[in-house]
């Protein structure tokens, strides 16, 4: 595996919000932070990867629940998690990372 790809960038986001959410409490969700998006929290639905250098992540804004699409370049990829308030809380949280599609170059 090329450690400089998107793919192995995606591999360590998803698996360092699922260890996020091991330890948050049931009605609540990871949520990010990306400095360049306006320090808006996004609730996260999953993310993704376009190799060789961008990760996507897809969500909602805490904010006002609008849909959101961020493209991130692995270069420039700064995340702060943060534990919100899941919408539906009488639903399973959604697991990160077993619904990706990825693309290749």
């Amino acid at each position: 595996m090329n450690y400089r790809s998107a793919e192995w960038m995606h591999e360590r986001v998803v698996s360092t919000i699922n260890d996020f959410e091991k330890d948050i409490r049931d009605d609540e969700q990871a949520s990010i932070v990306i400095s360049s998006f306006a320090n808006n929290p996004i609730l996260i639905n999953d993310v993704g990867y376009w190799n060789p250098d961008i990760i996507i992540f897809d969500g909602v804004l805490v904010s006002d629940g609008s849909t959101v699409q961020v493209l991130q370049h692995t270069s420039q990829l700064n995340l702060c998690l943060i534990a919100s308030k899941r919408r539906d809380p009488e639903r399973p949280r959604r697991k990160i990372g077993f619904s990706v599609d990825s693309q290749e170059d």
